[in-house]
């Protein structure tokens, strides 16, 4: 039988100025050509607190039993659902996988409730990226914060009034997925930490794994962690197998460098022949096999620079640098949907566009400094 509930769109994100600090949640809610847009703030909160509160809202707001997609950005809300991390909890007695009381319960209880009231389908969407109505709810949430850090919370009011009295309750369908028991460690290389410290009281363990995204050069985690202290957070991190670049000299040193077009800056950049390593590859080999495919040139010479983690804030990602000099030409072979240009920059003159903010990549930089200071000791000055 054809159900007779009305469908309801609602979009929802939060926001949190420090996390614990000042933030704010704000829904919107779409029935037919009908939209309406709800916010609220909280003097001291998270920012899983708001994502929590904004869907809350956004179902409070609902005067009758409907069907509902719900859109968010937040993984850790969606999955709750998606992901059986519910049940589970609720099966433990509200406690997570390391045994400990499962975080946001008032709100999780409360999600509960309202969502059993309805027909409740969960979507993810991608936070700060094409999708207008998630970008609204994070400017509306955002803004809040900033004109009202002290006016306490902003009621709801009432929405969608024009709904209909009369149709029938239908609770949410039981999550099938089951998120899994066991504590896994991330796995990552890690490069040596600096000498004689105490880090004891900065580890981080891991007591929840989500992983969102598994593509072909990278997978993307959402790891609940612990810190020492007992503190529980969330974080986002990117796993990469890591990666090579090569500052390759001629014997007049004039610099090999590839322009190309990178979809993520949106523009031309100027860069050092780089690449990825492949599984279990040594990097001195990729090194030597990118230098060759991108630009079609070898080295005879080959000295290792450094290597340093991109980004270490959201990516275990590592790229290690490396001098190539004696350089011969060889066979370049691209990639079917690889498109670069070729040029020889003399290396002062790019270690000017550096200064002058002309190149941008940062492996560039990092490697054409690196090359600096080697090739300045190995000539017995004191570098620019």
């Amino acid at each position: 039988m054809k159900s007779t509930q009305s469908r309801v769109k609602i979009y929802t994100d939060g926001a949190c100025s420090g996390n614990p600090g000042p933030g704010a949640w704000a829904a919107i809610l779409i029935f037919g050509e009908i939209e309406k847009e709800i916010s609220g703030f909280a003097e001291e909160t998270t920012n899983n607190r708001m994502e929590l509160q904004a869907a809350i809202e956004g179902l409070k707001a609902l005067k009758q039993p409907c069907a509902v997609d719900l859109f968010s950005d937040s993984a850790y809300l969606v999955s709750g659902f998606n992901k059986g991390w519910l049940k589970n909890w609720q099966n433990k007695g509200w406690q997570n996988a390391a045994g400990n009381p499962v975080s946001n319960i008032d709100l999780w209880q409360e999600l509960l409730r309202l969502s059993a009231q309805h027909d409740v389908t969960w979507h993810k969407v991608k936070g700060h990226a094409d999708n207008p109505y998630n970008n609204r709810c994070d400017a509306l949430a955002r803004q809040l914060i900033k004109t009202q850090r002290s006016s306490g919370p902003k009621p709801a009011g009432e929405v969608l009034p024009e709904l209909a009295q009369d149709f029938k309750t239908t609770e949410v369908s039981d999550v099938k997925a089951q998120q899994a028991d066991t504590e896994k460690t991330l796995k990552t290389r890690i490069l040596p930490p600096p000498q004689a410290q105490h880090f004891d009281q900065l580890h981080e363990e891991i007591i929840e794994d989500q992983s969102i995204f598994q593509g072909r050069i990278l997978d993307f985690h959402h790891y609940k962690i612990q810190t020492a202290s007992g503190h529980e957070a969330w974080r986002e991190v990117v796993h990469h197998g890591g990666g090579v670049g090569i500052v390759a000299l001629t014997p007049s040193r004039e610099l090999l460098l590839v322009s190309q077009f990178r979809l993520a800056a949106s523009q031309v950049l100027w860069e050092i022949p780089a690449g990825c390593l492949e599984i279990n590859e040594d990097p001195l080999a990729a090194a030597k096999r990118e230098l060759e495919e991108e630009t079609g040139y070898q080295a005879g010479r080959w000295h290792q620079l450094g290597e340093f983690f991109v980004s270490p804030g959201y990516t275990d990602e590592v790229i290690h640098v490396y001098l190539a000099d004696d350089l011969r030409p060889g066979k370049q072979k691209l990639d079917p949907d690889e498109y670069l240009n070729l040029t020889l920059m003399p290396f002062e003159q790019a270690l000017d566009d550096c200064r002058n903010l002309k190149i941008h990549d940062a492996k560039t930089i990092i490697g054409l400094c690196l090359a600096r200071d080697w090739l300045s000791k190995k000539e017995g000055g004191s570098g620019a």
